[in-house]
């Protein structure tokens, strides 16, 4: 198990009530789509297991669950981890993100009530008081937290599962846009136009403000990715 899969999994709850199996699994989930792991970290599951004050039949029910989803993939000598996506498989996701999200920005905007209005403006205003003391993983979870509010808002509960589902497979990439100062300003702005869309009910800029704070963190991952790829190559041949 990496240094940064233990950190995340040492601040998991102790799971003490029935259905553990259900409990382990949405806060292992939650971790995986805030980008609380990374790409190619292994989970044991006897380490959750300790960590969560559990035996390790529901870690590995939760585990099994969690690979049909494509959140985790079997290694290996009987190991979990999480998946490790190619550019091309990224650059696909977000194709996808970028209608499915959209639509979803779109809809929100003819169907939003005061009330959610207000949650987002109350999430946004909370996110841009997060630093870099504050650390990427309460940046990622307001981050998270503020999009779906607004997918919700679209009244469609098959458009936010299959959203939810995409950002199971993305999360542990969103780390590298989560350190770039760039991005993070960018986003911002993006959050605020998108705020503005909602405000005057126009659905078609509340799409394109979502659809920039996507394509811009893309971006940098896609950038990301193919520098890693091009070390580990150039470290291979040396």
């Amino acid at each position: 198990m990496t240094t940064s899969s233990k950190s995340v999994i040492s601040q998991l709850k102790p799971v003490r009530k029935l259905a553990a199996n259900l409990q382990i699994y949405d806060q292992v989930r939650q971790a995986i789509m805030g980008g609380q792991f990374r790409p190619g970290d292994i989970l044991r599951t006897r380490q959750v297991a300790e960590a969560l004050n559990v035996s390790q039949m529901p870690v590995r029910e939760a585990f099994h669950r969690l690979v049909a989803e494509q959140a985790l993939e079997n290694r290996p000598n009987r190991t979990i981890g999480l998946p490790t996506l190619t550019p091309i498989e990224f650059q696909e996701l977000t194709e996808i993100r970028v209608q499915l999200e959209g639509l979803a920005a779109q809809k929100a905007a003819l169907s939003i009530t005061e009330k959610e209005r207000n949650r987002i403006r109350a999430i946004q205003a909370k996110l841009e008081t997060l630093t870099a003391q504050s650390g990427r993983s309460a940046y990622l979870d307001f981050n998270r937290k503020f999009h779906f509010a607004i997918y919700e808002a679209s009244r469609s509960e098959n458009l936010v599962r299959l959203i939810d589902q995409l950002w199971l497979r993305v999360g542990p990439l969103l780390n590298w846009s989560a350190s770039r100062r760039e991005n993070i300003l960018g986003s911002r702005e993006c959050h605020r136009a998108a705020i503005a869309a909602l405000d005057k009910g126009d659905a078609v800029a509340a799409r394109d403000a979502i659809v920039k704070d996507i394509e811009d963190a893309a971006a940098i991952v896609r950038g990301e990715m193919v520098e890693e790829i091009e070390a580990s190559s150039k470290a291979g041949t040396a």
